[in-house]
């Protein structure tokens, strides 16, 4: 099985009263899917959207020619998650992100 790049997981698998636990909760889930800690943004819709780096975005930047294009193809789950898997332009090095402004 291929491990993905990223998670999508919903918001309402966190458990726990505090914040630490119901992050903790979620990490327990995606780090060993991932394969490494994994570093978690809050989306619309009650979504968590989990990667590796804090610096992977769902979408290719402005400036970038695939500008606001998926940077994953995504593949639901039956348990209710979405497993993420960079497209190919986005894991070439360097390419998927826009060109410095000059």
């Amino acid at each position: 099985m291929e491990r993905p790049d990223a998670l999508m997981l919903p918001g309402d698998w966190k458990r726990g009263k505090r914040i630490l636990d119901r992050v903790c909760s979620i990490l327990d889930i995606a780090d060993p899917i991932l394969g490494a800690p994994g570093k978690i943004r809050e989306q619309p819709h009650g979504r968590l959207f989990i990667t590796r780096e804090f610096s992977d975005t769902i979408l290719f930047p402005r400036g970038h020619p695939r500008d606001g294009q998926p940077r994953y193809r995504w593949v639901k789950q039956p348990d209710g998650s979405e497993w993420g898997y960079l497209v190919e332009a986005a894991r070439e090095p360097g390419r998927d992100v826009a060109p410095e402004p000059r």
